[in-house]
């Protein structure tokens, strides 16, 4: 059977397993054929009564061949993701938005924003020097107040922060699988 792995208190030994028929089976650490297992990864095993026995780890659903057998992965099991500089998170990012799969965890995301706004804002000060003389210009014509313009640019930036800071969909869509299964919202 199928399932994914709910919770695992890797000290204790004991978790639980959410099968694919709305079951929850428990086991312990006797009952794992992969290392390194963690919440929310997807694993088939062999149910007896209320426990899960012969637990193995698979790729990700994407992963699984076409014919809905998921085999087992040949790659070591998932392990936790490793702590990132911003700049890793910002290279994350932009390997992901480039392969189009995936889907960014907050950390990730609020990396990328940084480094993305630090080079707007260097394009802009860049811009700015080189065009200095037509800015001027356009600032010294009579009957233009900036006044308004910057109000909307504050209320914009307002909504964006809002916006950008709402959580993401608490299940798998067509950009991949909820990077925050397992854990508690």
């Amino acid at each position: 059977m199928r399932g994914r792995i709910v919770q695992w208190d890797a000290v204790q030994g004991r978790g639980t397993i959410q099968g694919d028929d709305g079951s929850r089976y428990a086991f312990g650490s006797e009952d794992l054929t992969s290392p390194g297992l963690v919440e929310g990864m997807d694993v088939a095993f062999e149910p007896a009564g209320d426990r899960a026995l012969r637990i193995v780890a698979f790729a990700t659903p994407a992963a699984a061949p076409a014919g809905g057998f998921w085999a087992p992965s040949t790659e070591p099991a998932a392990t936790a993701e490793p702590r990132l500089s911003l700049w890793g998170y910002f290279l994350e990012c932009m390997r992901k938005y480039l392969d189009a799969r995936g889907r960014a965890r907050r950390r990730e995301y609020w990396g990328f924003t940084l480094f993305y706004l630090l080079f707007l804002v260097a394009a802009i000060i860049l811009l700015s020097i080189v065009f200095f003389d037509e800015i001027r210009a356009a600032a010294e014509t009579p009957g233009v107040t900036p006044l308004p313009f910057d109000v909307l640019l504050v209320v914009l930036f307002v909504v964006f922060i809002v916006v950008m800071a709402w959580p993401g969909q608490r299940h798998d869509n067509r950009f991949g699988p909820d990077p925050k299964a397992g854990e508690v919202r």
